[in-house]
């Protein structure tokens, strides 16, 4: 028989402990390879630490106190500005601990710093380690969490650029062998067999040759190709799927989406990513523009617009515009990663495209009215890009040139018959607000100012939340300025190209996605643009100067694209258009001191720098969501002497039989056994009953019944159909009382 303390079982405690380490190191492996994430050995020893613990069987005081101390010295070391014995470091984790737990109230996931990522990192391993042991120490059986593996790395070798035929085979064979060796072990101990080395030697030989051939079978034998589609694709198209519906009349989710013909309704938040951007200063991304007012919404009428095409990586010539007097130019390059495939392609604003480069494009129409970029196949059609390189001139304006203009004399007459058009029914009272609002001004560019500072008055919120749609003889516009007062950005920027255009000055309504969230990386900056992100503005028309982007949403910024050509500044800080945060200043100085890149040189790290970014960000959220789950599982399994006895209740109704009673006899002593009231050895079943009777103070003596029943049908074989049916009431009353 196997004594819990001999060498042998010592062993066995050994290899499943060792295979659990394996199976959690290449859980990590992934970590490793699809990220920058460094320091990968930190993890590792934090497994090795845990599971070393549970097997020298320390104090759970002592254990917990050793891993939370390792924990916060890993992530002082890993994100501290501090040293170890300066004591503000714990000055600023609790800061940190207090800002995320609040974030994560709120529901704000991609506001989570990396160093609360790295502890909920940390407490999901943690998870893993006590399941590990759990297996290990009370199940032995490490099945699940090798079926589990295999199904993670079979995922992420589906679904990522990670390759897993390595780990898949190791973790298989060496697998295959453990649970031969656990097969050994518990068929000796269910037999009450001594174990000796001769017996586990005649045991491994024929597993060792067993796991050999099979794996020599597997590597030699004849594959066939894929018998499945790709679900890659299919998944793919249904996202987008949901997301072009997001402009549907009712509740809407906010994204980009192509139908705008009726604006209004209140959007809830997508957290989802649309592409990354490696580039080195912020700026919005443009989409397309519309030109057609009805009174509810945006349409393309009257003037399809003429189409332009371009080859792939050659230089586009006054594409998005040209050199002019007034504006100044920087040449800059930036890479996007797709993560939503769209037809169109985004592109930095306001700027002049030079070039766009991408795999497997062969050319680019672009529509001069809508400015929508799309890319072509020779072969496919419209292509949807998932990488794309821009070259550009991004574009900021002198305002002292721009107030030169006062009047139409020098504007094409289409852009006037196009860009002023607006419904016969617009209300009077809209176009004398826009003459309030700019009355004191003689310039196209003040009033346009003037317009846009508005919107910042504080009657006007900007809310996301219960916005009605106009009524059917309502517009919308007038809806806005004169009632709800409230909405979000195609309220705002709708209402100001209305107003503008009242005042006869040529504007139109632009929309794509506004500067996301930058991540600072090897001292660059990476966007992360989401759905959040999904953006609408305006842009004025200049003669001599072309189009020129204006902000009006409130709590949005115009991106730093004025400056001062007579102050020989870039930016003058007492203009609102150039109110920007401290973090733009401070990457605005950093763009203006640093190297730009050589234009015509690729930047070979730029798509795995951003490779790296997005499975980070894919695996870091993947991380808190399994935490999540494995904690409520965890928890779940924790209170199942509370619940349990209910799913064995519903079960076993209506059931009859000897079968069914001697069943839920043995689920009485199991729950018995959970609930504290454990049987002790040697002592007798009937024994046993009285004491539990004491304790439940059962009147009936509920558990000595039962117990006379199952000996009277195990020791003498009776079969009576209608036992369980006399005793279940008793049962169900017993087991209910172990809940309590």
């Amino acid at each position: 028989m196997i004594q819990r303390n001999s060498l042998l079982d010592i062993l066995l405690k050994v290899v499943l402990y060792g295979y659990g380490t394996l199976l959690i190191w290449e859980w990590l492996q992934p970590v490793n390879q699809l990220t920058d994430t460094d320091n990968m050995g930190v993890f590792i020893v934090f497994v090795c630490l845990s599971l070393l613990s549970y097997f020298l069987q320390v104090h759970w005081v002592v254990r917990i106190m050793i891993l939370v101390g390792y924990i916060i010295l890993s992530i002082q070391y890993l994100y501290s500005q501090f040293s170890l014995f300066d004591l503000a470091w714990i000055g600023e984790l609790i800061s940190d601990m207090k800002m995320n737990i609040t974030r994560m109230v709120e529901a704000d996931w991609m506001l989570l710093t990396n160093s609360f990522r790295t502890l909920l990192f940390f407490i999901l391993i943690w998870l893993i380690s006590y399941l590990i042991h759990y297996w290990v120490a009370v199940r032995r059986n490490l099945f699940l969490f090798f079926l589990l593996t295999i199904v993670f790395l079979a995922v992420l070798d589906t679904f990522t650029p990670y390759d897993a035929d390595g780990p898949i085979i190791r973790v298989v064979i060496i697998g295959f062998a453990v649970l031969g060796l656990l097969a050994f072990f518990r068929l000796f101990e269910q037999e009450k067999l001594s174990v000796s080395i001769r017996g586990l030697r005649n045991w491994l030989m024929p597993l060792t040759i067993m796991v050999l051939f099979s794996g020599t079978i597997g590597f030699a034998a004849p594959k066939l190709k894929p018998q499945w589609p790709d679900p890659v694709p299919f998944i793919t198209s249904y996202s987008n799927k949901s997301t072009g519906d997001s402009n549907k009349a009712g509740s809407k989710r906010v994204g980009y989406g192509e139908n705008d013909s009726q604006l209004g309704g209140s959007i809830s938040d997508d957290h989802a990513v649309v592409f990354y951007a490696d580039a080195p200063t912020r700026h919005y991304w443009k989409v397309e523009n519309k030109y057609y007012y009805t009174g509810k919404g945006w349409t393309r009428l009257d003037y399809p617009g003429e189409l332009t095409e371009y080859d792939n990586d050659r230089d586009m010539v006054n594409l998005t515009g040209t050199e002019l007097p007034g504006m100044k130019l920087q040449e800059l390059k930036t890479t996007v990663k797709m993560e939503q495939f769209y037809n169109h392609v985004p592109y930095p604003t306001p700027s002049i495209l030079k070039r766009v480069s991408a795999e497997g494009a062969d050319q680019y129409i672009f529509n001069d009215s809508t400015n929508l970029l799309t890319a072509q196949s020779n072969s496919w059609g419209r292509l949807k890009l998932t990488d794309y390189e821009v070259n550009y001139y991004l574009t900021t304006f002198d305002r002292n040139y721009l107030k030169k203009v006062t009047s139409a004399n020098d504007v094409p007459k289409d852009i006037i018959g196009i860009y002023t058009q607006l419904p016969r029914n617009l209300p009077e009272r809209i176009r004398n607000l826009a003459l309030e609002i700019t009355s004191d001004q003689d310039n196209w560019y003040d009033k346009a100012k003037a317009i846009e500072n508005y919107f910042d008055g504080p009657k006007f919120v900007y809310d996301k939340q219960d916005i009605p749609y106009p009524e059917e003889q309502q517009d919308y516009v007038d809806q806005f300025l004169f009632e709800t007062l409230r909405g979000y950005c195609d309220n705002f920027s709708t209402a100001m190209v209305v107003l503008l255009r009242s005042l006869d000055i040529p504007t139109r309504w632009a929309k794509g996605y506004s500067d996301g969230v930058a991540t600072i990386k090897n001292g660059e900056s990476v966007y992360m643009i989401t759905n959040n992100n999904a953006h609408s503005w305006v842009e004025v028309y200049f003669p001599e100067v072309g189009w020129v982007p204006f902000e009006p949403t409130k709590g949005f910024n115009n991106t730093n694209q004025f400056y001062d050509a007579s102050l020989n500044t870039n930016s003058n800080a007492n203009d609102h258009d150039t109110a920007v945060t401290t973090q733009e200043k401070k990457e605005a100085t950093q763009s203006d001191k640093k190297t730009l890149p050589e234009i015509d040189k690729p930047n070979q790290s730029t798509s795995s720098k951003l490779d790296g970014v997005y499975w980070k960000n894919v695996l870091q959220n993947t991380a808190i969501g399994l935490a999540g789950v494995t904690i409520f599982v965890f928890l779940l399994y924790q209170s199942r002497r509370k619940w349990l006895p209910y799913v064995f209740i519903t079960r076993y109704k209506g059931k009859n039989g000897t079968d069914t009673f001697t069943s839920a006899y043995h689920v009485l002593l199991k729950q018995l056994n959970r609930a504290g009231v454990p049987r002790p050895e040697g002592q007798t079943l009937r024994e046993y009953a009285v004491y539990v009777d004491r304790v439940y103070h059962m009147a009936n003596n509920n558990m000595q019944q039962m117990t006379k029943e199952y000996e009277r049908i195990i020791y003498r074989g009776d079969q009576e159909n209608q036992a369980w049916r006399q005793y279940q009431e008793l049962w169900e009353n017993l087991i209910k009382e172990t809940t309590s």
